[in-house]
């Protein structure tokens, strides 16, 4: 069986499967294998810290005519966005199926999702540039898992491979939920890949006694397992096979022998990583993490055969063999001229944010401006707010020039610096959480700020990043806090009160590692906070 590229997709309908392998032998390879190691192996609980019980299983039920035609149900994986209301998958997991339901079950065999309704654009939304596979479109049940014989290279071939899905109800709060990179954050390293694919070894490929249960739902073992991404797959091998390349990251499966990397045997850079792990069939949605458990990519394809590398060319999944996820921070194609080289282009991750309900910034100017902000979609108080995009220079927004309220504010959390400055004479609210991070500073200048709580943190390296910067310089300016302003390592909370009228109130300051709070109330601004003191406290005036 020759298989040039497969997609992680798992069917239940083992009966229908055996007929089309008969019927098109030379292509279809969407059945068997994984390769990953059990939940809890070779993973750093200090580099991603808590659960991953927010990785899902996602299966998606035909409508009932097609079942009876035959189309199977499709198994894959998903994510739990952060939030709790929203999960990240594959878009080909949805290729040729209309009025179809979904089950998304969590590892206690609980469930976030039961047969219920995908609607797209309301509970289902797609990628705007993925194109789905046509040979499966039209419930065409011997057309059912053909991944390799698309001229016009769809599918999860063709890139932008994500999906979302808006869950009934919000997650329960012991799931674990994920944070998505910086848009255009990319990623050259380690990866961790988790999944509820089968389980196997790069020798033998596969091991059939992880073959799962003919039933929906349940009954599944996650996997995970540890890789690198190796970049884009730009290489002669992947034409005319792909399109879309700068959407996607390869990680090929490598055994420390540099003829079995493929990376390597076409003339790329490449660790020979002996810890790797191939995500494949039925980790189709899984994300890639890196530290910090942010979401990086999605996982998509495999290439498992006819590859100079491939240590055993009779079977699939073995090591030297390929495997791909979509870049979450990769350009939309509203642009092919400018594909990630501008940096103001709305990226996958903006189009997540947006279904979510979520707004991002993507370039520096007035707040009010629809320009400011990707899909023009100026925040209102039901957003989640970020200012974070990766540039290489600094981003600056000034507003807003009335009183705007929003559910939470990020200010920074990549490379380039971000800066949100308050200048009028209006209130600026947060219902929930202000979170600045690396790179981020929010200036009070004048006007009202006011939020539920503020969190100020960045790396160490970053010494005066992550700050909230009260001045005044502007006019009478005030920030309340209704519980915590916390600074943790790195985090900065400057005071200058120039004039008498600029405040501070917080019902605690807590200050951790190498946390600073910096005063110098000159003018005789007021500070009304109890403190819990773990790092550095400096003040040339009174406290």
């Amino acid at each position: 069986m020759n298989c040039p590229v497969s997609c992680c997709v798992h069917s239940l309908k083992w009966a229908v499967i055996v007929t089309i392998v008969l019927v098109f032998n030379a292509t279809i390879c969407n059945e068997n294998y994984a390769i990953m190691t059990q939940v809890g192996q070779e993973v750093s609980s200090q580099a991603f810290p808590g659960t991953f019980n927010g990785v899902v299983l996602v299966d998606v039920i035909p409508n009932a005519n097609d079942l009876l035609a035959g189309i199977p149900v499709v198994r894959g994986t998903g994510s739990v966005l952060e939030g709790g209301e929203y999960v990240l998958t594959a878009a080909h997991l949805f290729d040729g199926l209309i009025n179809a339901k979904t089950d998304i079950t969590v590892d206690d065999d609980s469930q976030l999702a039961n047969n219920f309704n995908l609607i797209p654009g309301n509970t289902l939304f797609i990628h705007p540039d993925y194109t789905p596979n046509p040979l499966k479109v039209g419930g065409n049940p011997q057309a059912w898992g053909i991944l390799s014989t698309d001229p016009a290279q769809t599918g999860a071939l063709g890139g932008y491979d994500v999906a979302v899905i808006k869950l009934p109800q919000a997650a329960p709060a012991n799931i674990s939920t994920f944070s998505i990179i910086a848009p255009r954050q990319d990623h050259n390293g380690s990866v961790v890949a988790l999944g509820y694919g089968f389980t196997g070894n790069g020798f033998d490929g596969f091991n059939t006694a992880t073959l799962p249960p003919l039933v929906v739902g349940g009954g599944r073992t996650k996997v995970i397992g540890l890789n690198e991404w190796d970049g884009s797959p730009m290489q002669p091998v992947f034409q005319p096979l792909l399109k879309n390349q700068d959407s996607m990251r390869i990680l090929d499966f490598d055994n420390g022998n540099p003829a079995n990397s493929f990376v390597g045997s076409n003339g790329l850079t490449n660790s020979n990583n002996q810890i790797d792990a191939m995500p494949v069939v039925g980790d189709s949605g899984g994300p890639h993490l890196i530290t910090g458990a942010k979401i990086a990519g999605v996982q998509s394809w495999q290439k498992v055969d006819g590859l100079v590398s491939d240590s055993n060319a009779a079977v699939g999944w073995t090591f030297g063999e390929v495997s791909a996820a979509t870049w979450l921070g990769a350009d939309n194609l509203d642009n092919p001229a400018t594909l990630n080289t501008d940096e103001s282009e709305e990226t996958i991750v903006d189009w997540i944010r947006s279904s979510m309900g979520k707004a991002s910034a993507k370039n520096g100017g007035s707040w009010d401006d629809a320009n400011t902000w990707a899909f023009s979609e100026i925040p209102t108080s039901s957003n989640d707010v970020f200012i974070d995009r990766v540039t290489a220079s600094t981003t600056v927004i000034t507003g807003p020039n009335t009183n705007s309220q929003v559910r939470s504010l990020q200010v920074g959390g990549s490379d380039g610096d971000k800066q949100l400055r308050l200048e009028s004479a209006v209130a600026m609210t947060s219902a929930n959480t202000i979170s600045i991070q690396d790179n981020g500073l929010l200036q009070a200048r004048n006007g009202t700020l006011v939020a539920d709580s503020v969190s100020l943190a960045a790396s160490p390296s970053a010494q005066f990043s992550g700050e909230l910067l009260i001045t005044g310089d502007l006019g009478a300016s005030s920030v309340n806090v209704t519980n915590e302003i916390t600074l943790n390592s790195g985090g900065l909370l400057s005071f200058f009160g120039v004039p008498a009228t600029t405040s501070l109130s917080a019902a605690r300051i807590i200050i951790n590692g190498t946390g600073r709070f910096l005063t110098n109330r000159v003018g005789g601004g007021t500070l009304d906070t109890d403190w819990e003191i773990n790092g550095f406290v400096n003040s040339s005036s009174r406290m």
